[in-house]
């Protein structure tokens, strides 16, 4: 190199010591519409003489100002970020991962055979596949996370493609023989990023549809209940069970909006069922009795309501009345049990009684002599015409008296039923 380009040497090893990209150096030098000295032509030589040197002399300065104005100055955003360009990220980043979830199908039949293929796809944030990325796979309804359909695999790893693929088995069918209802149920698959931290990870997720198997019912829109006559009942009552609407109590009847309705089936918690939208029932026994009426369709389909029932006991009362009182052996003694008393609808039916020395009678009124002397124990046991009975004891006192007492007035005869 001649000493007159000098200058420009220079130049270029402090440019070459900034690290500046050659091509920003020649941008910078079109820009100041400038040529390298080898661009100048040998016709051009030829003509400038013996004033070549000069002319070389004075493009070699403007040269070393160039390259020295290029140095100083960045010249494009460009050249200073290559210049100054950031070394690569640490660590992972979730917001730069994409992964893609689609289903084939994405309807299925809950027939326990249907698949569909779940095809998943990881991206990088620069768009290029993200190999050996393992995922977990999980199965999730409204209900939440449940093993409502089968999964082929758990987790699933990437391929060289950033891509995965699992297959999803639909349930088994809902509803009966039938038919079942479409109540528009989905089901998501999620597949979630293992990493080092699970609570940092997101789940991306696919949907699935899945369809009733067989013959597509209505839904059931009718609701049970019923009301009862007398609230409060007792044993052998008449009771009243009806599902039938009344005015301002439709929360206690049966609402068949759609006329779906065709079966009334009874159960009184005792044995014993009917049917229809009415019934009538008596308990014979006192307790707490469920009682339940099941509405149902033309497709087995139903609806029960419940409610307890409390059955009081209502026997009837017995009541003893006896004269004269002591009495002597041998003496007759009249026993009355007219003073019994029946529970409201009901009427005594017998009238049983126990001298309490071996002897026994039947009837409301009735008679009796002891022969020895004692203190017995008279028991009267009344039965009314729901068989509910009842028992009353009295004593009598037998004992020789100074004097016989007088004869009862009205009845000496033994009463029979």
């Amino acid at each position: 190199m001649s000493l007159t380009w000098q200058p420009v040497a220079k130049a270029l090893a402090a440019f070459d010591r900034r690290r500046v990209p050659p091509d920003c150096v020649a941008r910078r030098l079109h820009m100041a519409n400038m040529r390298p000295p080898h661009a100048l032509s040998a016709g051009r030589d030829a003509r400038l003489g013996a004033t070549r040197g000069f002319h070389h002399g004075l493009l070699a300065a403007r040269w070393a100002r160039a390259v020295a104005a290029a140095v100083a100055v960045p010249v494009c955003a460009a050249c200073v970020q290559e210049a100054s360009a950031p070394g690569p990220p640490f660590g992972p980043s979730g917001l730069g991962l994409s992964l893609a979830l689609t289903a084939r199908p994405d309807t299925l039949v809950r027939d326990g055979r249907s698949q569909s293929v779940i095809e998943i796809a990881a991206r990088d944030a620069g768009g290029d596949a993200v190999p050996r990325l393992e995922l977990a796979l999980q199965i999730a309804t409204a209900r939440g996370l449940e093993d409502f359909g089968r999964l082929a695999r758990r987790s699933v790893v990437t391929g060289a493609d950033g891509r995965a693929a699992v297959t999803y088995t639909a349930p088994g069918a809902a509803g009966g023989p039938g038919g079942a209802t479409d109540d528009g149920l989905t089901v998501a698959i999620l597949a979630t990023p293992v990493g080092r931290d699970h609570a940092g990870a997101v789940p991306r997720r696919i949907t699935i549809r899945l369809l009733p198997a067989g013959r597509v019912l209505p839904p059931l829109t009718a609701s049970a209940g019923f009301r009862v006559t007398p609230a409060a009942p007792a044993v052998f009552d008449r009771v009243h069970f009806t599902s039938v609407c009344s005015a301002g109590r439709d929360a206690d009847c049966v609402r068949d909006p759609h006329g779906m309705v065709t079966g009334y089936r009874w159960e009184f918690g005792d044995g014993h069922a009917a049917s229809g939208p009415v019934a009538e029932h008596a308990y014979e026994a006192p307790g707490a009795y469920l009682v339940s009426l099941i509405v149902s369709d033309d497709f087995n389909r139903s609806r029960r309501a419940s409610r307890s029932l409390v059955v009081a006991a209502a026997p009837p009362a017995a009541v003893i009345a006896a004269s004269p009182v002591p009495v002597a052996p041998h003496a007759p003694i009249f026993f009355n049990g007219r003073g019994s008393t029946a529970a409201p609808g009901r009427a005594i039916a017998s009238y049983e009684w126990d001298f309490g020395d071996g002897a026994t009678a039947a009837g409301v009124r009735v008679r009796h002599a002891y022969v020895t002397e004692g203190t017995f124990t008279v028991m009267l046991m009344v039965t009314d015409d729901r068989r509910q009975v009842a028992t009353a004891t009295a004593k009598v006192v037998v004992k020789a008296l100074s004097r016989d007492p007088a004869p009862a007035a009205d009845d000496d005869e033994q009463q029979q039923p």
